[in-house]
């Protein structure tokens, strides 16, 4: 009796030769996939330049390479093709915060809600009669407006809250906040600087309204990650607890947000979707780059979109619970 050694069913060697001998357009398709997969991968690290402009797509470079994926894992005959669905599997469970609320610490029911409001208004539209019509519908308590300009002063002004600070600027980066409650405190931060900020207190918050400026640069990255830095360095270990609001030009996965997320500061989206604010009627290019932070004590009860108000962003509001401000003890 002779016996033979049993051989593997598919060599290395003939997997690479079955590839090589496969159709042009699955070889292609597998090319744009492995140089998707790469851009994907290194986008987490955000180095060099190249991959700080990947990263904000990091949603749509996922769903390319799922997409991607699926064909190829029908059609390529090779053991390891289940890496094609793999890959974008493993890096969408880095999304799913946004869709699965984490376990938030406990605030009684009859803890007081605030309503904020975010909205880009966009320095070029000078007709705010739509922002007007929603903001009568959800009467947000608060109202951070952002790409002020001394043309929307006289509609701002006529919006009914009993509180107004405006700082508009003729650049994209004016700003105002306005409040149904006014605050005990409020100043306009950074005044000088093209990129002011707002900074307004109340007992048991406070809110900075900020705008730093897109990464269209290598510069103009550090000029902004070094302004949420600054500000953050000064801000977050004070008391009261602080929420930041703005259109922080960066998604909540960019390094940009690491001196908030440090702090304990979360995005007021977790639980409620992705929600992207920019840009307006693309939305296989949009992408998350308005932001509501609140303290980890705090609570989204609600987090959507507004609709169109002729500007390139779409607001963004929240409703948020906080804790009750415990009682002074008696001596």
């Amino acid at each position: 009796m002779t016996s033979s050694t049993p051989q593997p069913a598919v060599s290395s060697e003939n997997s690479a030769q079955s590839l090589a001998k496969a159709p042009l357009p699955i070889r292609i398709l597998i090319g744009l996939w492995g140089v998707t997969a790469l851009l994907t991968v290194f986008s987490f690290w955000q180095r060099p330049y190249l991959l700080v402009l990947v990263s904000p797509f990091r949603v749509q470079l996922t769903l390319a390479l799922l997409l991607m994926g699926i064909p190829l894992c029908l059609l390529v005959r090779r053991p390891n093709r289940w890496v094609f669905l793999a890959l974008p599997l493993v890096i969408g469970t880095t999304f799913l915060p946004y869709l699965r609320s984490a376990r938030d610490l406990p605030i009684p029911l009859d803890s007081p809600p605030l309503s904020i409001a975010l909205a880009n208004v966009y320095s070029g539209n000078t007709d705010l009669n739509r922002l007007t019509a929603w903001l009568e519908q959800e009467k947000p308590e608060v109202l951070v407006l952002l790409e002020v300009t001394e043309n929307h002063r006289a509609q701002i002004e006529a919006l009914p809250y009993p509180f107004k600070l405006i700082h508009p600027q003729q650049s994209n980066f004016g700003i105002a906040l306005l409040a149904q409650t006014p605050p005990t405190e409020a100043e306009v931060v950074e005044g000088d600087s093209p990129f002011p900020s707002i900074v307004a207190s109340w007992p048991d918050h406070r809110i900075l309204a900020t705008h730093p400026i897109p990464p269209i640069s290598p510069t103009a990255r550090q000029v902004g990650d070094s302004q949420l830095q600054r500000l953050a360095d000064g801000l977050i270990k004070q008391e009261p607890p602080l929420l930041v609001v703005g259109d922080l030009n960066a998604t909540g996965w960019d390094g940009r947000l690491e001196p908030f997320k440090l702090a304990g500061l979360k995005d007021a989206r977790r639980g409620h979707g992705i929600l992207a604010t920019w840009p307006v009627g693309k939305p296989f290019m949009a992408i998350p780059l308005d932001h509501i932070l609140l303290p980890k004590t705090w609570q989204s009860q609600r987090c959507v979109l507004g609709p169109d108000i002729g500007s390139d962003h779409y607001p963004l509001l929240a409703r948020v619970v906080r804790p009750l401000v415990a009682a002074t003890p008696a001596p």
